[in-house]
C-alpha cells in the first residue's frame, strides 16, 4: 500500500514538473499582448491627462521658456543611462510648487516651482527625478497598483471622462510612489546630473530647504508631500553622491536663469 502511494506521489510530482516547465516556455506577455495593451493605454491616457491639466490651469507658452527647459531635458537625456525618447515639457501658472510626469513621455511644471527654486542646478535637479519616473515605467506602475489595468483600460474603451480623468489626476499629482521606486529615481536622476556636469548637490538644497518650509506653506508644496521624508531622502541622496566618481560640474548660466525666471513672473 505505502509502495502505491509513493508511486502516486511520484507520478503527481512528475506531470506536476513536466506542466510547470511546459507553461514557464510560454511567453504570456506576447500570447496576450499585454505589452500592446499596455501603451495603448499609456497613449490614450497620456492625451487625456494632458488635456484635463491644459483645462484646469492656464499654460505658459513662451519660446525661451521651453528653449531653456529642453536645453536642461537635452542635458540629462545625453547621459548613457538615459533614453532618448521624446520627452514634452509643459509649464502652467500655478503658486503651487509643484513637479510631476504623466503618461505618454510628459513633464508637468507648476510655476511656482520656479519661484521657490534659487538656481537652475535645482530645477534640473527635479527635472532628472521626474524624467527618471518616465523612463523607468514608475508612471503606469503607480496607475496599475492604484487604479488597476483593468478600469484603465474599461476608461479608454469609452468616451472622454472628466471625472475619471479628475481620479487619474489626484493620483498622479497627489499619492506618493512606493519608497522603491522613489529610491530608484533618486538613483537614476543623480547618475543623469552628474554625467551631465549639473551639481547635484544643488537638488539636495532644494530638498533640504522645501523640507523645512513645508509647515509654512502646507498647500503651495505640494511637490515634497509625495515623495519620501527629505531628511531621509537628502541622507541617502548624499551616500549615492559620495559614493560616485569624482565630477567636475560646470555651472549653468546665472544670466539665462534669471532672464528665464523674469518671463515666467512676467507670464504668470
Amino acid at each position: 500500500m505505502k509502495k502505491k502511494l509513493f508511486l502516486h506521489f511520484l507520478l503527481f510530482l512528475g506531470v506536476f514538473l513536466l506542466l510547470w516547465f511546459l507553461f514557464s516556455r510560454i511567453d504570456y506577455r506576447r500570447s496576450l499582448r499585454i505589452d500592446d495593451r499596455m501603451e495603448k493605454i499609456e497613449e490614450v491616457l497620456g492625451k487625456w491627462s494632458l488635456r484635463f491639466f491644459l483645462h484646469e490651469y492656464q499654460q505658459i507658452e513662451h519660446e525661451e521658456v521651453d528653449e531653456y527647459l529642453g536645453e536642461l531635458l537635452s542635458k540629462l537625456q545625453a547621459s548613457d543611462n538615459a533614453d532618448h525618447k521624446e520627452v514634452e515639457i509643459y509649464v502652467l501658472r500655478s503658486h503651487e510648487v509643484n513637479a510631476f510626469a504623466l503618461p505618454g513621455n510628459r513633464i508637468i511644471f507648476l510655476s511656482g516651482l520656479f519661484d521657490f527654486a534659487e538656481s537652475p542646478e535645482e530645477v534640473a535637479g527635479v527635472l532628472a527625478h521626474e524624467l527618471a519616473h518616465l523612463q523607468r515605467g514608475h508612471v503606469m506602475q503607480k496607475l496599475v497598483k492604484e487604479i488597476g489595468v483593468a478600469t484603465l483600460f474599461t476608461l479608454i474603451s469609452g468616451t472622454y471622462n472628466m471625472e475619471a480623468l479628475r481620479a487619474i489626476a489626484q493620483v498622479i499629482t497627489s499619492t506618493a510612489y512606493d519608497r522603491s521606486l522613489e529610491r530608484e529615481a533618486d538613483t537614476y536622476a543623480i547618475a543623469y546630473l552628474m554625467e551631465a556636469g549639473i551639481d547635484p548637490q544643488a537638488f539636495l538644497a532644494f530638498l533640504t530647504r522645501i523640507g523645512e518650509e513645508k509647515d509654512r506653506f502646507p498647500r503651495e508644496l505640494r511637490w515634497i508631500s509625495t515623495h519620501p521624508h527629505p531628511e531621509d531622502r537628502v541622507r541617502e541622496l548624499q551616500r549615492l553622491i559620495d559614493e560616485a566618481d569624482d565630477t567636475d560640474f560646470a555651472p549653468l548660466s546665472r544670466e539665462r536663469w534669471e532672464r528665464f525666471r523674469a518671463i515666467v513672473d512676467r507670464i504668470s
